[in-house]
This record gives C-alpha cells, sequence and structure tokens, in this order.
C-alpha cells in the first residue's frame, strides 16, 4: 500500500511540474505592438506645419513632443525635385507620439528637441508599401 501511495503521489507532482512549466513559457499576445524602424536612409519624409508642445518630464527636464502634423511628405532618395508624394494622413494630431496615416499604419514620432528635429519611424510590414507607393 505504501508503495502504491508513494507512486501516486510521485506521479502528481510529475504532473504538477510539468504543468508549472507549460504556465510559465512566455507567449506573444496576439495584439502585441508591432515592430517599428527607423526611416531608411533612400526614403526622405518631410513634416509640414508642425505644432509642439513643451513639458516639463522626469527630474524637471524639458520635453518636446509633436502634437499635430498638418501634411506629410515623402521620395524616394535621388528622385527629381518635386517627385515627393504626400501620405495620406488619417487624423493630424499626434497621439502618444503616434501620427495615423489612412495606409500606412502610424508612423512613430520621436523628438529628442527642437534643434535636432524630428525621428520618423514606420511600422515594418508597412515599409514595403511604402515603398512601392512612393516608387509609383
Amino acid at each position: 500500500m505504501n508503495l502504491k501511495r508513494s507512486t501516486v503521489i510521485l506521479v502528481l507532482l510529475a504532473g504538477v511540474c510539468i504543468s508549472q512549466q507549460v504556465f510559465a513559457q512566455k507567449t506573444t499576445p496576439a495584439n502585441a505592438a508591432p515592430a517599428y524602424v527607423k526611416m531608411p536612409d533612400d526614403i526622405h519624409c518631410l513634416l509640414h506645419n508642425l505644432n509642439f508642445v513643451m513639458s516639463f518630464g522626469k527630474n524637471g527636464v524639458m520635453v518636446t513632443n509633436v502634437n499635430s502634423v498638418e501634411q506629410v511628405t515623402c521620395q524616394i532618395a535621388g528622385n527629381s525635385p518635386g517627385t515627393e508624394k504626400e501620405i495620406p494622413l488619417a487624423a493630424t494630431k499626434v497621439v502618444n507620439g503616434m501620427l495615423p496615416t489612412k495606409s500606412f499604419g502610424n508612423l512613430k514620432l520621436k523628438t529628442e528637441s527642437i534643434n535636432t528635429g524630428v525621428t520618423i519611424a514606420v511600422r515594418r510590414d508597412k515599409l514595403q508599401s511604402l515603398r512601392d507607393f512612393l516608387q509609383k
């Protein structure tokens, strides 16, 4: 009887250990944020009529963020002047550093300071469609 009881306890402990390992595995949520990449060097974009907002961040450091953008134009580097295309925006308001476009997802805008300009990032899965749009 003791051997049976020990075997049952051992099997139960093994099941608990296995189930803990299964639950401990990290999974990527289905709605994980898409990966953004800095706009590549061969795509030049201009943000027109930017509106900045300044506030105090951590440790009292002045933080500058883009509040709105009226228009975005981009072109492939090396193309003739005047070949830039307007990127259709879904809204002009920038929320949490994101500027929504109609066809290319959100553009991620990051401002180091007004003097250094704004860094633009695009979703990795939208980069090729943006490039195709600019080459038409």
